[in-house]
């Protein structure tokens, strides 16, 4: 993973809200999401989930294009899903990350670890830091 500039919550909810101006996006399930700072967090918050509990969206969406959620979820799924991508794909582009991104990118470079290599055993445990941001490796 390159090099990547750590930021918060509040550039990608701003993220979110440039992209969804510059898609177009005044009809469908995030329709009223530019008036409101608060439905723009929410759906933050749900893509923030999604991106820690490791969902793949393309994966999600044949999930979704198979049928296998409710019919009235379907909609909003796919555009959360849609949009957890365009901004996983924008991060990369601008090298921006989340904390999480952080430990991410050096699970590469564990094993290869010359001080990991020393030690008889190894244990990481997921934590909450003070930002409330579960790292896991």
């Amino acid at each position: 993973m390159s090099p990547f500039e750590l930021v918060g919550d509040f550039f990608y909810e701003y993220l979110l809200a440039v992209l969804l101006e510059k898609s177009g996006q005044t009809v469908g399930p995030f329709a009223d999401l530019q008036g409101s700072s608060g439905l723009r967090q929410a759906v933050w918050r749900s893509i923030r989930d999604l991106l820690e509990a490791q969902v793949e969206p393309r994966l999600a969406l044949r999930a979704v294009e198979e049928g296998l959620f409710d019919e009235i979820a379907v909609t909003r799924l796919a555009g959360l899903l849609n949009l957890q991508e365009a901004i996983g794909n924008l991060s990369r582009q601008l090298g921006v990350g989340l904390p999480e991104d952080l430990t991410n990118s050096v699970i590469p470079w564990v094993g290869a670890s010359p001080f990991v290599a020393r030690l008889s055993t190894v244990m990481y445990y997921g934590f909450y830091d003070i930002t409330q941001v579960q790292l896991s490796l």
